[in-house]
């Protein structure tokens, strides 16, 4: 097999509104580390190469992607299905590339573009033969199961990690939320800490996997860069210790598996059931003396309060796999709960006879898919904040099974 890697900065010349917490109003006022877009590109002995274009960005919107696609596939000469564009969920960087949004920015959108087909362009220069093998670290300290409580600071977050020569591809499964919403400078955040804090020379593709409930809400001891060093040298030395547990038979053909499914996007929650809830919520938040656990409740009211809930259009979701060997990669546009993440990878390796790793934030960003659970004051953020309906958890395992089942 052959890789190649390459990285151009995104980050605006401008001010902008920022993206990921409700109760963040107020645009950015500076830069404290440059938004990036990755591309790492992968070659096979046969057909076209495979390329991965991760932005520094709370999501990829479909729009956005549709628009970096197109270019990449004219610019490479590649098919579309070939193309995958993901983001790494930062909360530190803009709102302007979301269709939709009041803030929504043409000529940043175009600037994005241009920055991924260049990479892409780079990325396919930069291609050389590789050895490849995998890893499966542990870490502790960073990701906590945030609907536990304290109590969820103790989980063990399993970091997959696929060596590709000097080149690192690292699955997280954690928000990367060190810096909160009183942060007002962009910033890659924890996958930043990561790519920068490699050996020289090491290049390093960060990409998430299933975190809806897993955030740095209770490992971290501040919001601020030092904390956010201190979690980076922890998620760095992690990679930089992992053992390769086998060398795989990867390069003879990259395969690949797309899908389209329709969901009905409706809020759940409105009228007297909604507003139930929210009474409810506010007496929890009331009563409660925790700060880390009452920013739970807040996230919680500020998703109902929101002016935008009610019936919205059903929507086209991408769902696609890749197969280049010894991994088989799931991407989705979603948030997914982390334990029923796991149980799907756990199924579809079983099927696939070789490890399969669920990738979030892929062909867009739809927010949380619901657990199927009926709504109560008792609920998740996850499942308050979801747009879809309980089915469509379903509907969305039973395409990725068949992209999987595709690429075998």
């Amino acid at each position: 097999m052959r890789a190649g890697f390459a990285r151009q900065t995104i980050t605006p010349e401008k001010s902008m509104h920022m993206a990921g917490f409700d109760r963040r109003k107020d645009p950015s006022v500076g830069t404290l580390d440059e938004l990036e877009v990755c591309v790492l590109t992968l070659e096979g002995q046969l057909g076209f190469p495979f390329v991965m274009c991760v932005f520094d960005l709370l999501g990829t919107d479909s729009n956005l992607c549709s628009h970096v696609r197109e270019a990449v596939a004219s610019q490479l000469e590649i098919p579309m299905e070939r193309i995958w564009v993901l983001a790494t969920h930062t909360h530190s960087a803009p709102t302007g590339h979301f269709s939709g949004y009041q803030s929504y920015d043409v000529m940043y959108v175009d600037y994005l573009t241009e920055q991924a087909v260049s990479a892409a362009v780079q990325a396919l220069h930069n291609l050389q033969p590789v050895a490849v093998s995998t890893a499966l670290a542990q870490v502790t300290g960073i990701a906590s199961l945030r609907n536990r409580g304290r109590e969820g600071s103790h989980f063990s977050m399993p970091l997959p990690l696929v060596f590709l020569g000097e080149h690192v591809l690292a699955r997280i499964s954690c928000h990367p939320t060190v810096l909160d919403e009183k942060n007002l400078l962009y910033s890659r955040d924890l996958p930043g800490q990561l790519r920068d804090g490699l050996s020289p020379g090491r290049s390093c593709l960060v990409i998430n996997g299933p975190c809806a409930d897993l955030s740095t809400r209770f490992t971290r001891q501040a919001s601020n860069t030092e904390e956010l060093k201190r979690l980076g040298r922890i998620l760095t030395d992690a990679v930089q210790t992992a053992k390769p547990r086998s060398v795989c038979d990867f390069g003879k053909e990259i395969k690949t598996a797309e899908s389209v499914i329709y969901l009905s996007r409706t809020a759940s929650l409105r009228g007297e059931k909604k507003d139930a809830i929210l009474t409810a919520l506010r007496q929890k938040a009331a009563a409660c003396t925790d700060p880390q656990a009452l920013r739970e409740y807040d996230s919680r009211i500020a998703v109902l309060e929101r002016s935008d809930v009610g019936a919205e259009k059903n929507r086209m979701i991408r769902i696609g796999a890749v197969n280049f060997g010894g991994t088989i990669l799931v991407g989705v546009p979603f948030e997914v709960d982390y334990a029923d993440g796991s149980d799907l990878e756990y199924t579809l390796s079983q099927i696939a006879e070789q490890d399969v790793h669920l990738v979030c934030y892929t062909f867009g960003y739809d927010g949380y898919l619901p657990s199927g659970a009926p709504l109560s004051a008792e609920s998740s953020y996850e499942d308050i904040a979801s747009r879809y309906l309980p089915q469509s958890r379903e509907q969305v395992w039973e395409c990725a099974k068949q992209c999987v089942m595709d690429v075998i």
